[in-house]
Order: structure tokens, then C-alpha cells, then sequence
């Protein structure tokens, strides 16, 4: 094995897969996300919604990387709630 390098799989109980990794990373941003959006129905807090729409849908384009679906679907989930309440308010709050 002389001339090839050895590179660990995982790092003790970190694995290293970049899957996994966005999946988690997407997954913990979805929660604060949909956090922050039932915060927003707090009258006069709607304007939180126009913030979340372009952070949840950075999320959806880096969960390409991913083949787990639990990050995205927390990310549509998300998505849906907020277009749906700046539909319903006219967009303003």
C-alpha cells in the first residue's frame, strides 16, 4: 500500500458525506425557518415572510445535493406556508 493515500471514511462517529451533511444542515435551517414563520403570524410581523422566502428557497437549491428528502420537504413545508400568507395579506405584511 506504499504510494497511496489513506484517508479515513469517517472521523470517529462524523461521517463524512456531503449528503448527509446538507441534509442535516438544511434540516436544522428548515426548523428555524418554520419557526420564524409561525412567529410571523404575530399581526404586523408579516414582512418576516419576505425574509424567509429567499433563505428557504437558497435551501431548496442546495438540497440538490442531497438524496434525502426530510431538509426538503421541512423547506417546502415552509415555502408554502409563507407564499400563502403574503397571498392571503396582499403581500404587504
Amino acid at each position: 500500500m506504499a504510494g497511496q493515500p489513506c484517508y479515513p471514511k469517517s472521523v470517529g462517529s462524523v461521517s463524512l458525506n456531503l449528503s448527509k451533511a446538507m441534509n442535516m444542515i438544511s434540516t436544522l435551517i428548515g426548523i428555524v425557518a418554520l419557526f420564524a414563520a409561525l412567529v410571523a403570524f404575530i399581526p404586523l410581523l408579516g414582512w418576516l415572510y419576505w425574509l424567509l422566502i429567499p433563505l428557504v428557497a437558497i435551501e431548496l437549491v442546495l438540497l440538490l445535493l442531497s438524496d434525502k428528502t426530510a431538509g426538503r420537504n421541512i423547506n417546502l413545508a415552509v415555502l408554502a406556508i409563507a407564499m400563502f400568507r403574503l397571498f392571503i395579506g396582499g403581500g404587504l405584511i
